[in-house]
């Protein structure tokens, strides 16, 4: 089974961070589960390759929008900071 995740976001520096955000996930999925971030300008793209159960492709592409919004709640938060 394989999924694609494309988020674009407001920028391509945010691109960039959420994409480094993610990426320790991808190095650390499982020998049935592939999963390779890359960014593009102002998207983010997640592909997914999955040979295990359903299930588990979907729990990897929540996990992925969830911490794509994380990260996107951490930089606007910090951005706020800076502001100050």
């Amino acid at each position: 089974m394989k999924a694609k995740i494309r988020v674009s976001l407001s920028s391509p520096r945010e691109a960039e961070a959420v994409s480094k955000a993610l990426q320790p996930d991808d190095a650390e999925a499982p020998s049935y589960l592939k999963v390779q971030t890359i960014f593009k300008g102002r998207c983010v793209e997640s592909n997914i390759v999955c040979e295990g159960k359903l299930e588990t492709l979907i729990s990897t592409v929540d996990d992925i929008l969830g911490s794509i919004v994380m990260v996107k709640k951490t930089l606007s938060a910090a951005r706020m900071s800076m502001k100050r």
